[in-house]
């Protein structure tokens, strides 16, 4: 995977950075002592349920100290941050997606690139992940794993708007894949499996011949 770029692009920034952050953390600091939560940390982590709470507290110190301070800092949050769960935020980028894809069979470059932006530029879901991946996901492990699904969707995304923009559709196509080979790889670390619920009562047996 090529080198992360600069991309003077707010949120795929903050994105990234916490991609960055997790991965200084889990590869320079894991041996840290620990310290007492500071007050952004007590407001961040008292935002969810015992059980995600618990998660978070149990990751090492320095991922979470990390991780607080990209999620609560940087830049204002935009007028559609923090409005709409995990669910509503993928649909959103499924139909970016699939823009661009439309926009590359066109052999339309400068739309490509623009699709592309906007997938870059969705809004962060309420909680951002934790409240919609599962208390037993929320593990150093999984998120040391986040950079490198971070930058095959977003810095790939943003990558594409660039071959977009110079009418380059091959290389463009071929990170369109990419992004998808991203999103996949992530799912299958932070997403359940597709079509079950622990609200649905077990389906009936259905009855055997005789």
């Amino acid at each position: 995977m090529s080198p992360l770029p600069s991309v003077p692009r707010p949120f795929l920034s903050r994105r990234l950075a916490l991609g960055a952050a997790l991965l200084l953390a889990a590869n320079l600091g894991l041996a840290q002592t620990p310290s007492a939560p500071d007050p952004a940390q007590a407001a961040f982590i008292a935002r969810f349920t015992p059980e995600v709470q618990a998660r978070l507290l149990a990751l090492p110190p320095p991922m979470l100290a990390r991780m607080v301070r990209t999620m609560s800092g940087g830049r204002p949050p935009g007028p559609e941050d923090q409005r709409f769960t995990l669910r509503q935020v993928m649909v959103q980028m499924l139909a970016d997606y699939q823009a661009i894809g439309a926009a590359l069979a066109m052999d339309n470059g400068p739309l490509a690139a623009r699709n592309a932006r906007r997938l870059v530029d969705h809004p962060a879901p309420v909680g951002y992940l934790f409240p919609y991946i599962g208390p037993e996901r929320i593990t150093a492990a999984n998120f040391q794993a986040l950079p490198a699904f971070l930058d095959g969707v977003f810095g790939e995304a943003e990558r594409l708007a660039k071959d977009g923009e110079k009418g380059n559709l091959v290389q463009a196509s071929q990170r369109y894949g990419d992004i998808l080979k991203s999103c996949i790889a992530c799912h299958a670390v932070f997403r359940g499996t597709p079509g079950v619920s622990p609200y649905l009562r077990p389906a009936p047996e259905a009855p055997k011949a005789p």
